[in-house]
This record gives C-alpha cells, sequence and structure tokens, in this order.
C-alpha cells in the first residue's frame, strides 16, 4: 500500500486489482484493474501523484495513469516476483526490485527498454531513490547497495543487518536513509557526497525481524514486527501496540499530530491506528 503525495488517497491492493480510498472521509473512490492476474506486492504513487506503479508474481510491472481514465502500461523484462517499486524523484524512471537478485529500471517513455542491475547475491528485499542518479537496494543478506546510475555499478557496499534486511526510506529532512531487518534494529545512515553512507543512529526495537517500518519527519519512527506488536519511536517516548494478525506494512498519515498510522495485516485487512489508542512509555 502507499499513500499519494498530497496525503489524501490510500491505494492498496485486492489480488490484481487497486483500491483507492479517500483519507479525509475513509470512504471508497473507486477500484481498478491491472489485468495482471496475479496477486500485487508493491506499490508506489509517482511524486506528481497521477499514476501507481505496481509490481507482483508476474514479473511486470504496471503503471496506472490516474489523469488518463486509468489507462494502463506495462512494462516486462524482470525475471522474478517484483519484491518493490518506485518512482524516481522526477517521475522519468520506475525501477523494481526482484527475487531474481537484480532490480531493473525502465525509462517511461520508452517500456521496451529495460537496466538490469547485478550486484545482490541475494532476493533484493527494497529499493529507494536517493536521487535521480542514485538508488539504493536491500536484500536477503542484511546488505545496502548503493548504486550509480550513470554507470550503472555499485558505488557503496554496506553490511547492514545480521539476516534480511527488510526496508529502506529516504529522510529528505536530514538526508538520511534509514533501514530495518531482521535483527529487529532500525539504523539510520548519513548520505554523503560520495554516496558512501555512514552509520549515526541505530535502535534494536524488538527482539523478533521488523517487517516494514515508516518515518514521520525526524520526530517518529513506526515499525511492524514478527510479533505481532507495532511500534513507534520518538525523541523522549514509545508507544507499543499488539495486532490480532501478521502485519507486513505500516505508513504514517502525513499532516496529524501527534500521529496517525495504517497498518495492513495478512489476515485481517487493513486498520487505522491513533496515538491515543497505543500504549504510551515516556524515556
Amino acid at each position: 500500500m502507499d499513500i499519494s503525495p498530497d496525503g489524501q488517497t490510500l491505494a492498496f491492493s485486492m489480488d490484481d486489482s487497486l483500491m483507492l480510498w479517500n483519507l479525509v472521509t475513509l470512504k471508497s473512490l473507486r477500484s481498478i484493474s491491472t489485468y495482471s492476474h496475479s496477486k500485487i506486492l508493491s506499490i508506489d504513487f509517482s511524486g506528481r501523484g497521477d499514476k501507481i506503479a505496481t509490481g507482483g508474481s508476474d514479473s511486470s510491472v504496471i503503471i496506472v495513469d490516474l489523469s488518463h481514465q486509468d489507462s494502463i502500461l506495462r512494462f516486462k523484462g524482470a525475471q522474478g516476483v517484483i519484491t518493490s517499486v518506485k518512482f524516481s524523484p522526477d517521475d522519468s524512471f520506475v525501477a523494481a526490485g526482484c527475487s531474481d537478485h537484480c532490480i531493473y529500471i525502465w525509462q517511461m517513455e520508452n517500456t521496451g527498454k529495460v537496466i538490469k542491475l547485478e550486484g545482490h547475491q541475494q532476493d533484493v528485499t527494497d529499493i529507494e531513490f536517493l536521487n535521480n542518479n542514485h538508488l539504493a537496494g536491500c536484500d536477503g543478506q542484511g546488505k545496502i547497495l548503493i548504486w550509480d546510475l550513470t554507470e550503472n555499478r555499485v558505488e557503496s557496499n554496506l553490511k547492514a543487518h545480521n539476516g534480511w534486511a527488510r526496508d529502506l526510506s529516504l529522510n529528505l529532512d536530514n538526508q538520511q536513509l534509514v533501514s530495518c531487518g531482521d535483527d529487529g534494529m532500525v539504523i539510520s545512515w548519513k548520505i554523503g557526497y560520495n554516496y558512501n553512507p555512514e552509520p549515526v543512529y541505530s535502535k534494536k526495537l524488538c527482539s523478533n525481524w521488523l517487517n516494514s517500518f515508516d518515518l514521520y519527519g525526524t520526530d517518529f519512527i513506526g515499525a511492524v514486527s514478527l510479533n505481532r506488536k507495532v511500534y513507534v519511536d520518538a525523541k523522549n517516548s514509545s508507544y507499543t501496540y499488539r495486532t490480532n494478525a501478521y502485519v507486513y506494512k505500516i505508513l504514517f498519515i502525513p499532516g496529524i499530530i501527534p500521529f496517525k498510522l495504517i497498518y495492513c495485516t495478512l489476515d485481517d485487512g487493513i486498520f487505522l491506528l491513533e496515538a491515543e489508542n497505543m500504549k504510551l512509555k515516556r524515556h
């Protein structure tokens, strides 16, 4: 699932269809079929919010153009399950992390031409554009590779986590790349001019692996773990909440103080969670 840049719309999947919900009214907007005949596993809004990229088990990336009657573009060339899709900051490229240990990049204006990045030794679990010329990918070896897209080569190779690295996010407020993994750690990496990130913050949130996390500015980090808990860590406090089902994705809703978040489960659906309903512990 993903939230539009304006914070108004939630997109999530139901098999091979996209479901759009208004986060203000909490009402359904519409359902869009991608005709992929496979389960959607990753979703990303474009920077302008007019397109949605999806990827799943059929090895293709599908772009839904919301501004042109939900027209569909299909990008092929990957060889495994698409685990992560992301638009470049200028929306001119779309990239996909894949279970075949590779990352694939397509130009939006050329669906037939694909760039294949080979360097990961395990499944690529998530990807994140640092800018239009640099891309980070994390994998099942616990590594983060920083790719120079001008030369299609690895710029930095970071051993980040014990076990799998699961999720990445870029904090634009302080230019830090943040990761989480099977070791229960959240790590912030300062991005320097030479794109050789250095760890500047790390915290173990739990003893089980962290499936997903999200950032709310520099004040909050939200994460979900294998033990069916939602964690929110702040500078002077922390919040926890136990769910009834396995949670695999978490997102903060923008512009709400202190915070509201959405979490997605495998069995029970999607839930809205407010700070006041979580257990608070002050540091």
